[in-house]
């Protein structure tokens, strides 16, 4: 076996070795042994007269690491193997030797060099922490990289100094140090808004500094800010990292959130998120759900944490990985959450779409692990929103061709109610459910509840309500009314109180047979869509074919007429030119614009593309689907469901504001349906009108001042940040709060400020 070259450095604690570890990829090649003899002389070298107990100490050993990187090259030269030219391929992987705290070497693989717009770069030196034989951090180093769009956005090195003086936690620390279990990733291309300014690039201070001048700009960890409150995507759980992910040292990371911090009520959402189970028992399930058994397991590793769920990576001593997900016990409804999804995934994999496979769940946590579980294939590909912003116009063209071929097939499979789709096995006897009619095994799939959360979000679960399946039979009109009036008495079944609530979900029964369109229609056909089609959930191979799509926790099966619509990623809603389908067109002065409107003005025409392109392959792929996304008819029926369906949070003017655009139009709803009713049976009076529609402005110009809070804080709807931003947004908090409070021309409103904080902790039972 060839032996890349290796460097160590080492901090001394309390008697006891710390490593610090760097491999790098050399041309030149050396036996093994020679490789551990000359790596045990460094890791006695970069240790000696440093106890790393000061910032000073730190810098130097982190620069004595950056020397000994360098220092085995006439090593490597005069004792390679003269008939061994390396690996066959070796952009692909190298070899290295990795000292536990005793100062044992053993060998190990990591990548090496990434894909990056399809061009391969190389040259990268991993860098990370290791403590008793298991890694607890990790980071990734480009080392003198030419090509300026490869530049890395931080080095290890420097990030580990970084957040240890930050927190005043040395390298001889680190071991024990709440940076256990983060990983530094390296993100490349286009960057978020501000993160690729010049005023934030820096240069890396150190001894290589003039040999190899890196630049970095900041850019924060593992799981980004989840985009909406709901869920993380599983999509990164799939993909392949481009530096080694981080195993964890104490069990008890497995079973806790640690993937970031809330800025209020955090003790909450921390017991929301924390799940006890067995561990060996997990890992036994999973290799026996692929024809192996628990010896052959080599590792099991947490690789995100989402709002609903925690994920793992199981790998096999073969290399082969399986991916395992847990829901957390605050995920509901319980039992058809998993039940649903496998079952769901199972049957859309059936009609052709490339998803990956389970090979083992429960539904319950009646089983040795103590949790419900799904385990599943690995994806193979590169998730499409590692790239999503940095496609170029052909490109982008292929995705969303495919991505509406992909639906259309969906949109094109008959199903015979609304609902979700189950096994049938796993649902009860007295539940009821429809047969699906499908090749193979009759009654293997059914549909049966809605298993979107809103039918159980809080106590909802205990409510006895209709929640499907709604039949779709010879007079189909029936079932879209069924689903048009069940979230509402869903809905007022739960509210006790406001009354203005209540009266708006009953004003909106009145009409809701009439929002249904007539029998015949396309816009009655139950139809399933994927519940969160974002480009983290897409996976493409290196030619842009889409391999794979997750996540299809949560999906509902319904009428047409309220799943019509772009995702909200290929959508530019809000933008003239877009609503109006304008061909998009950079701005004719484009060349006249300084940097920062050019990039403004190529962002625009890339949502603009998006959303034109979206609209133009629908028409031809998918033309129903783009029939019913053109309707503005069916855009209101949308909107007052949804505004009917959502759980009440304080919001007494979207449904009613929707309820008058409907009095307004209300002839041409009539119209379109089986049920005539020239009158509509809602009259609200012109002050009322008046009234609503004011508060309805109000209240969008406060949801973007609280939107614009939140951008500035850096959090999202429930106050999540990353755990590295988390001192700064707490800091900024109480500094706009200050400001607020301030700001205020009274006392009491100063009181209503400081009790009313949106990010102060607060009871959510209130």
């Amino acid at each position: 076996m060839i032996i890349a070259k290796k460097t160590i450095g080492t901090i001394v604690k309390n008697g006891q070795l710390i490593t610090l570890s760097a491999a790098t990829r050399t041309t030149h090649w050396m036996r093994p042994e020679i490789a551990v003899d000359a790596m045990k002389d460094s890791f006695a070298q970069a240790v000696e007269g440093y106890t790393g107990d000061s910032p000073e100490d730190t810098r130097e050993i982190c620069a004595r690491l950056w020397t000994l990187s360098h220092s085995l090259s006439e090593t490597d030269r005069d004792n390679r193997e003269p008939d061994h030219p390396g690996p066959s391929d070796s952009r692909d992987h190298f070899t290295g030797v990795c000292f536990n705290s005793k100062g044992e070497g053993k060998s190990v693989h990591f990548p090496l060099g990434l894909r990056i717009d399809g061009r391969h770069v190389r040259g990268l030196l991993h860098v990370w922490i290791e403590a008793g034989g298991i890694v607890v951090g990790t980071a990734m180093l480009s080392v003198g990289l030419g090509a300026p769009a490869c530049r890395p956005q931080k080095t290890a090195v420097e990030s580990l100094v970084e957040l240890a003086s930050k927190k005043n936690i040395f390298l001889s620390q680190l071991a024990t140090s709440p940076l256990r279990g983060a990983i530094f990733s390296i993100k490349h291309g286009s960057s978020s808004k501000g993160d690729s300014s010049d005023q934030n690039e820096k240069r890396i201070p150190g001894p290589m500094d003039r040999r190899f001048p890196l630049r970095y700009t900041q850019k924060h960890i593992i799981c980004p800010t989840p985009r909406i409150c709901k869920t993380e995507s599983i999509s990164r759980f799939h993909s392949s990292p481009v530096a080694p992910l981080v195993q964890m040292g104490d069990a008890h990371d497995l079973f806790r959130y640690t993937s970031g911090r809330w800025i209020y009520n955090e003790p909450l959402r921390l017991a929301e998120r924390e799940l006890v189970f067995d561990v060996p028992q997990l890992k036994r399930i999973a290799a026996k759900s692929i024809n192996r058994s628990e010896s052959d397991v080599l590792s099991i590793r947490k690789l995100a944490e989402g709002g609903f769920n925690r994920t793992f990576e199981i790998s096999m001593r073969d290399g082969f990985q399986v991916i395992a997900r847990l829901p957390y016990p605050s995920t509901t409804p319980t039992h058809y959450t998993i039940a649903s999804e496998v079952a769901t995934m199972d049957f859309v994999r059936s009609h052709g779409l490339p998803v990956p496979r389970v090979f083992d769940y429960s539904a319950t946590n009646e089983n040795p692990v103590g949790a419900e579980y799904i385990i599943m294939e690995k994806v193979v590909g590169k998730e499409l929103g590692n790239i999503w912003y940095t496609m170029s116009e052909k490109e982008r063209l292929k995705m969303i061709v495919q991505v509406v071929k992909l639906e259309a097939l969906l949109f094109s499979v008959q199903l015979p109610a609304s609902g979700s789709i189950y096994y049938k096995h796993d649902l009860a006897d007295e539940t009821r459910n429809i047969d699906i009619k499908v090749d193979g095994p009759f009654g293997k799939f059914c549909i049966g509840p809605d298993a979107h959360y809103r039918w159980w979000h809080k106590e909802r679960a205990s409510l006895s309500v209709e929640r499907g399946p709604s039949p779709n039979n010879a007079r189909e009109v029936s079932s879209t009314r069924d689903v048009l009036r069940a979230v509402a008495k869903r809905e007022l079944a739960w509210t006790k109180n406001p009354a203005d609530h209540i009266k708006n979900l009953s004003d909106y029964l009145q009409i809701a047979d009439f929002l249904a369109p007539k029998a015949g229609s396309n816009l009655n056909r139950p139809t399933i869509r994927h519940p969160d089609l974002q480009p983290n959930n897409i996976f493409v191979s290196d030619s842009l074919e889409i391999v794979g799509l997750i996540d299809w926790q949560h999906c509902s099966v319904l009428p047409l007429l309220l799943q019509a619509g772009p995702p909200r990623y290929f959508q530019n809603y809000g933008d003239e030119e877009s609503e109006n389908l304008v061909t998009p067109q950079l701005p004719q002065n484009f060349a006249q614009l300084n940097e920062k409107e050019q990039e403004a003005a190529l962002e625009l025409f890339r949502r603009r593309q998006l959303h034109y392109y979206y609209f133009a392959m629908t028409a031809k792929f998918n033309k129903e689907h783009f029939d019913a996304c053109t309707d503005e008819q069916v855009v209101l029926k949308q909107k007052l469901f949804q505004h009917a369906g959502s759980p009440w949070e304080g919001d007494n003017i979207s449904l009613k504001a929707d309820l008058i655009r409907a009095t307004w139009r209300w002839r041409e709803i009539a119209s379109m349906g089986d049920v005539k009713c020239y009158s509509c049976p809602l009259n609200y009076s012109s002050e009322e009108v008046e009234k609503c529609l004011e508060l309805e402005a109000e209240q969008r110009e406060a949801d973007e001042d609280m939107e614009r809070s939140r951008s500035y804080l850096g959090v999202t709807v429930d106050g999540w940040v990353s755990t590295e931003r988390y001192d700064n947004s707490k800091e900024l908090n109480e500094r706009l709060k200050a400001e607020a409070i301030a700001s205020a021309e009274s006392e009491d409103i100063r009181a209503q400020i400081e009790k009313n904080w949106p990010f102060n902790d607060r009871d959510e039972d209130e």
